[in-house]
């Protein structure tokens, strides 16, 4: 069965908790999300703990489903 999200498609630019989860119970619903991050700093969650397997947990699982790009907005 087909699920009503599927055929949305919705740019992530959120970092930290709400935003990332959120756009993770889109994906969970069969939304194509597409995480973009900073070049030089990527998502503040990379760095939260703990840690497994040397990836961020809650960034993982907050990220999880989605395909990402990094993406420098200040350059032409």
């Amino acid at each position: 069965m087909a699920s009503a999200l599927e055929r949305l498609g919705v740019v992530d630019l959120s970092s930290h908790l709400s935003g990332p989860h959120c756009a993770g119970l889109l994906a969970d619903h069969g939304t194509d999300i597409i995480k973009v991050e900073r070049p030089d700093r990527g998502d503040e969650a990379r760095a939260i703990p703990p840690f497994v397997g040397g990836e961020r947990a809650p960034f993982m699982t907050w990220n999880r489903i989605k395909r990402s790009v990094v993406l420098d907005l200040k350059d032409e």
